[in-house]
Formats: C-alpha cells, structure tokens, sequence
C-alpha cells in the first residue's frame, strides 16, 4: 500500500483551517466571556441592594400606617369624649353603650350575646343602654359610631373610657368594666350586687323590669 493510500486518520486528517482572523476571534469571545463574568458579581449586588430598598421602604410605609391608625384613634376618641359630655348619662355605675342594627349579622348573632352575658353576669352593678343605630341616627352621629356593632364604656362619672369598633368578646367587655371605678369581682372577677335583670335602657328612656 503506497503511502497515498494510508486511512484517512492519516491523510485524510482534515487540516487546520484557522486563519489569524479567526485565531483573533476566539480571543476576543473569551475575552468578552471573562468580561461578563467579571460584571456578574456587581450586577447581583446590585440586584440584592434594590430588594433590600424596597423592603425597607415597605417597613416605612407600614409603620405610617400603623402611626396614622393609632393618631386617628386617639383622635376620634377625644372628639367622642368631648361630644358625649353634651350626653352624659351619669347614674353612679358604669354603663355600657350598645349600637347595632336589625340587619347586622355580627350584631345579632355574636355582640348581642356578648352584651347580653355581660349584663347577666354582673345585673345591677352596670347600666346597658342598647342604641338602634337606624332609628337613632342622630344618637349614633353624637357618638361618633361609624359601623356597627360598637360598643363604648363610660366610666360612673359619665367619661367614655372604652370604644370598641367592631366585635368584642363579654371578656374583654368585662375585662373594661372591671378596670373602671366602683367595678367588683366575682368567681369570674366580677361580683353582681344583685340580678335584677330587665335593662334594656334606650337613650332617653329607662324600662327596668320586675
């Protein structure tokens, strides 16, 4: 077998095509490969910088929130103190203001049961005054009650203590009495001077029963 006739492993190798131009190529693509590496570090510091702003500036805005919450509340508590001394109803005993309406559900079934326990529970020591926000719109407007159900504790002098938006347990109900002057204690941490029941006082008018 002549020597032009070896397998093409041999002869055949395909020989080098690269050119300089193409030699100058190939540098300059691992160059750019070691340029993007390079830069990838500075980009995801940057892209962590950015999460961590915007997080921070979501603390921000919930702390306002939370800041602006509480200063509305102080507020819309004051304005109802200096509007209920105009309708005190001062009777030695602290009393507790109930508004609803007929067609609140939450009103019905959850805080009507509540005030109810807490009126059988501690009976004559405590004067519960039950508001029909609908009927009384101007009763409700002088309390400053924007929903329903709500409920505020006025201390024996008539001071509104406590007001309550939304539904609250008979717990925390009592838990605010009992922190009020002339509040008592019971097995439960509240002693009924007596059970006289029957208090469904409306504003401007007292029914007590047998």
């Amino acid at each position: 077998m002549s020597a032009g006739r070896w397998p093409g492993w041999w002869w055949g190798w395909p020989r080098s095509t690269c050119s300089s131009a193409s030699a100058q190529d190939a540098l300059s693509t691992i160059s750019l490969t070691a340029c993007t590496c390079r830069a990838s570090p500075p980009a995801q510091l940057k892209e962590g910088s950015d999460v961590l702003e915007r997080g921070l500036w979501a603390l921000v805005i919930i702390a306002a929130g939370v800041t602006l919450y509480l200063l509305l509340r102080h507020a819309h508590l004051a304005w109802v103190r200096r509007r209920a001394r105009l309708t005190r109803l001062p009777n030695g005993k602290p009393t507790l203001l109930y508004f609803s309406t007929p067609g609140c559900a939450p009103c019905w079934s959850l805080q009507a049961p509540a005030v109810t326990q807490v009126e059988g529970e501690l009976g004559e020591a405590i004067r519960v005054v039950r508001v029909d926000a609908l009927r009384q719109p101007d009763e409700a407007a002088r309390w400053g009650v924007l929903s329903v159900p709500t409920t505020i504790i006025l201390d024996p002098r008539g001071e509104v203590r406590y007001f309550n938006h939304g539904y609250v347990t008979a717990e925390v109900l009592k838990r605010q009495i009992n922190t009020l002057d002339g509040g008592g204690k019971t097995k439960d941490g509240f002693t009924p001077l007596s059970r006289i029941g029957g208090y469904h006082d409306r504003l401007g008018q007292d029914r007590t029963g047998d």
